[in-house]
């Protein structure tokens, strides 16, 4: 009761004090800005007063209206213009334009990196916001500091932040002929608007009436547009001083300004919220650790005295629950003992011991009702196995059956149980058969512990319900069902539903094994025809799937020792690498559950078997073209060497060669005889005297006019131009 009252009075007090805190930091915040907007109307005046001087000095005047003043006039009036810049620290230049001349004279601070002209030309002036200023003198309103951005020129790059005062003659009409440009730097505004707020993170800066920041800042650059920004917007629309809570930047900060000054200027401070309420929050962390360390001492004192005062009622309590919980364990144990019995025959109960039993462990059945067995079996149970421990395997049953038990629902009574290997089963039990154990209405309530199961334990399992039958005496007989129609999942696939009515009218005779079809597997296996040794073995295998299971493995068992058969036709005349390419995985093939996973093992099998013939044949063709070549180059010169005689040579027909060397070289024996010819002829054109005719003989050609036709076709030249061109090479 203590510590909540702490809490309450100081979540209280922590948002009263919060409020306070915020209103008391904007009376802080509207005092110093309008301390600061006084004392930048103040300099204000005084550098409009400073300007107005400098205006009106005489020597000053001469820089303004003679059109080419001496040189005393130039170092008095520049001995003046520096008097006055010293005068005040914050006057960083002075411009003194003469529109006679279209000349400025310049007068400001000399730094290092800083190398101004004292007297620059209209046309050249380095700072061209000055010349702007003169020709649009009219926006402007008389008096009234002018803040702008100058980038000087040079050998680095600095950029200068000014309050520009524009002095001239007011009843000018048309062009400026004669103005003096007073440059104060903005640090004359910063000190004022750095103030104390620097110290808890406070940012302030000062707006014009278009939303423009007219004072440099952390946060906004100087002549930044922010009119765009929400929160200025609002303050944009506001006629008077006010403040309100922002989030920039994802941080909480507090937004004071206050009315426009005559300038049409807003000053703005933004305050963190978290340095606003920073003691409110230290003083609330300590009254919660108060009220943690006196709820620990109450706890303390409250855990002694309870062990002293309830210690034996607390000894007793547990007991009872010890024994309460084992009871129930005791139970569910022998429960599932019972059923388990029962499914499988272990036990023989009459009729007066079964009800005995099943009102001393509290199972609402009725004997003498009607029954079915519904058999959950884990798809890819080897897998599933290896992947989990023993517990979590019994984890995982224990949520199947869970889940079984939510989905069968209704009024009729179930049991789960875990039966090892097989999977997880469930007796139902109801008096009214039509309704709770109608074909349809279970068909829908299965499907939806099946999506069940897979959507939240990641687990596809099989299902299979048994025929219904009168009387508990025939759990044993359906349970039998469910474990014989369950097998029928090779046919069906994983995720599927099994009735056993379904498969208990199938016929049960052998059909004649496919030996042709087998034969004709083989066939295309060994000539390397994949596809079809794959669609004849599925062929084969599925024409058993409306027989039993017995019939699919002896059908199986005649297909692996044919495959094998085949393999080791193989693996004959293969190599050491082959023997383990194309082996048969027997242990896969008999962990298989689904024949679309034996149709993988057998059909990877025929992939690599293809692969391995593929390779042997391309080696076959290479040797082959190897020889042809050699032929051919060994008896180019011979008059009869064409496809008819290669093809002698080879034992081979000549329409095989021919269509062997083509898709193996991407050329004809034609080109290649000819190819042959041509290099040695060139040859013999340059290293030899020989005529063409001579040559041509030499090379096989049956006569030389022939050669001539060949040659010039392949090289574009005549031999006799051929030689020539070579000699002269």
């Amino acid at each position: 009761s203590i510590v909540l009252s702490l809490i309450v009075t100081s979540a209280i007090l922590y948002l009263n004090f919060e409020r306070i805190a915020l209103e008391t930091v904007y009376a802080n915040d509207q005092e110093s800005l309008a301390q600061t907007a006084r004392g930048v109307d103040s300099l204000t005046g005084m550098a409009v007063t400073l300007s107005s001087q400098i205006y009106s000095d005489l020597s000053v005047a001469r820089l303004m209206y003679y059109p080419d003043p001496g040189t005393e006039d130039l170092r008095t009036a520049d001995m003046q213009l520096t008097n006055y810049r010293l005068s005040i620290p914050f006057i960083d230049s002075v411009y003194v334009y003469n529109g006679k001349s279209k000349t400025f004279y310049v007068n400001s601070i000399v730094n290092r990196n800083e190398l101004r002209e004292a007297i620059q030309p209209r046309a050249n002036f380095d700072d061209p916001d000055a010349i702007a200023l003169i020709e649009s003198y009219g926006e402007y309103r008389p008096y009234r500091p002018i803040p702008r951005v100058y980038a000087l020129r040079g050998g680095e790059k600095t950029v200068k932040r000014y309050y520009s005062f524009l002095m001239y003659d007011a009843f000018t009409s048309g062009e400026i002929d004669h103005a003096v440009i007073v440059n104060f730097s903005q640090e004359w505004v910063a000190n004022f608007m750095s103030g104390d707020g620097a110290a808890n993170g406070s940012v302030s800066f000062i707006l014009d009436g278009d939303g423009r920041v007219v004072s440099d800042s952390a946060l906004y650059p100087m002549l930044k547009n922010v009119s765009s920004v929400d929160y200025i917007g609002r303050i944009l629309a506001s006629d008077g001083p006010g403040s309100a809570m922002e989030t920039l930047d994802g941080k909480r900060r507090l937004v004071s300004y206050t009315a426009p000054d005559r300038m049409g200027w807003r000053y703005v401070r933004l305050t963190p919220r978290s340095e606003v309420l920073r003691e409110i929050a230290r003083m609330n962390r300590i009254t919660m650790l108060v009220a943690a360390l006196l709820a620990a001492l109450g706890f303390l004192v409250s855990w002694v005295l309870a062990r002293r005062l309830y210690r034996p009622i607390d000894g007793l309590v547990t007991t009872l629950k010890k024994l309460s919980l084992e009871e129930k364990r005791n139970v569910r144990l022998l429960r599932q003992v019972f059923f388990r019995d029962l499914f499988l025959g272990r036990n023989v109960y009459d009729g007066h011991t079964v009800a005995l039993k099943l009102e001393e462990l509290g199972a609402a059945f009725n004997a003498a009702g009607y029954y079915a067995v519904v058999l959950v079996k884990i798809d890819r149970y080897l897998a599933f196995s290896q992947e989990n421990t023993i517990v979590d395997q019994g984890l995982a049953k224990a949520a199947i059956m869970d889940a079984l038990s939510a989905c069968l629902g209704g009024e009729m009574s179930h049991v789960e149980l875990d039966m090892g290997s097989e999977g997880v089963a469930a007796a139902l039990n109801s008096l009214n058969r039509g309704r709770d154990l109608d074909p349809d209405a279970l068909e829908a309530r299965l499907s939806a512990f099946r999506d069940r199961v897979l959507a939240e334990l990641g687990i596809s399992v099989s299902l299979t319900v048994s025929n219904v039958a009168a009387g508990m005496e025939n759990l044993r007989e359906l349970y039998g069902e469910t474990v014989e129609a369950s097998l029928y999942r090779l046919y069906r696939g994983h995720g599927c539903i099994i009735h056993a009515r379904e498969v208990q009218g199938l016929p049960t005779d052998l059909p004649p094994y496919p030996a042709n079809l087998e034969k004709a597997m083989i066939a295309a296996l060994l000539a390397g025809k994949v596809a079809e040794a794959k669609e004849t073995f599925a062929r084969i295998a599925a024409s058993v799937n409306d027989r039993p299971v017995s019939a699919f493995n002896l059908t199986l068992s005649r297909l692996v020792f044919a495959v094998e058969e085949a393999l080791a036709t193989v693996r004959k005349y293969g190599t050491a690498e082959d023997e383990v390419s194309v082996a048969i995985p027997v242990a896969a093939v008999n962990a298989a559950e689904t024949l679309t996973e034996i149709n993988a093992l057998f059909f990877e099998i025929f992939d690599r078997v293809g692969s391995v013939l593929a390779e042997r044949k391309s080696a076959r063709c290479d040797k082959s073209v190897e020889r042809i070549n050699a032929h051919i180059e060994n008896g180019y010169m011979r008059q009869d060497m064409y496809i008819d005689s290669i093809a002698e040579f080879m034992d081979m027909s000549p329409t095989y060669i021919s269509h062997l060397y083509k898709r193996q070289t991407g050329i004809t024996i034609l080109d290649k005889i000819v190819s042959v010819r041509m290099a040695h002829a060139k040859e013999l054109l340059v290293s030899t005297e020989l005529s063409a005719a001579e040559i041509s003989e030499r090379t096989g050609f049956s006569s030389s006019s022939y050669f001539y036709k060949v040659f010039r076709k392949v090289n574009g030249v005549t031999p006799n131009e051929f030689r020539g061109r070579e000699e002269r090479a």
